[in-house]
């Protein structure tokens, strides 16, 4: 069971970023409210079968050229590949917890180490409180490290276990650098993991959960709106851009 943190007023905010010169609004979710994470992709992923887990996805893989072996392999050919992942869904975030996401810190056959990412997009503009790693139907490492990145900026995480469970895990991003910036995709990398107390080059994932708030971008002078400018704001056209700028409407 997941823990319970209390619910968050959804009050409004308005507050002007240090580094831009856009107004952005705010607007506060529930705790335990989770983010819609549209698509994820993932970097250098060993092929669904590989140690006999399998996993779902939806989108785009493309074989790296790599192989990595050290488990037995349930892939079609027997071989294990290493893909990289693009602009789809699956296991991580497909609201179930029917399998789990495989991944590997271990030499590849090249001799080199795998170094898995992970890209959650967002439908939306959001800041990020906390990410839930949480297991699937396989699962027996426990992840003990990870980096989080936010718009170039990547701070490790010590991830805490929740409700007791070390299977599943919290990655709480306030009071760190990342807190209150507002993006639309969050990187994962730089992993590690420990089994019965010693490192281990395998981990599991069976869903990921975000918390956070969504953010409404405006706004603060006309030559934002010009050059199509418009489009990353929340208005049908170039006019409607201005007006907003002129009124406040």
């Amino acid at each position: 069971m997941l823990n319970k943190a209390s619910t968050v007023p959804a009050t409004m905010r308005c507050l002007r970023l240090m580094v831009t010169t856009f107004v952005i609004t705010i607007t506060g979710l529930a705790s335990g409210e989770p983010i819609l994470i549209t698509s994820y992709d993932i970097d250098q992923t060993p092929v669904s079968g590989f140690g006999c887990w399998f996993h779902n996805y939806t989108g785009t893989d493309t074989d790296t050229g790599r192989t990595v072996s050290g488990s037995v392999i349930c892939s079609s050919d027997g071989i294990g590949h290493v893909l990289n992942y693009a602009s789809g869904s699956g296991t991580l975030n497909d609201g179930a917890f029917d399998t789990t996401h495989l991944l590997l810190t271990r030499n590849a056959d090249d001799g080199l180490m795998l170094q898995p990412v992970i890209r959650l997009h967002f439908g939306g503009v959001y800041t990020i409180n906390e990410l839930r790693l949480l297991k699937g139907n396989l699962g027996f490492t426990n992840i003990i490290g990870a980096t989080v990145e936010i718009n170039g900026t990547a701070v490790p995480i010590i991830p805490t276990p929740i409700g007791g469970d070390p299977l599943s895990v919290l990655l709480d991003l306030r009071g760190t650098a990342l807190e209150a910036r507002p993006t639309t995709q969050i990187t994962l990398k730089n992993f590690s993991a420990s089994f019965l107390g010693g490192p281990i080059d395998q981990f599991g994932i069976g869903e990921i959960v975000a918390d956070g708030a969504s953010v409404v971008l405006r706004p603060t002078d006309m030559d934002q709106c010009k050059n199509n400018g418009w489009k990353r704001f929340d208005f049908k056209n170039q006019g409607e851009c201005i007006q907003y700028v002129n009124t406040g409407k």
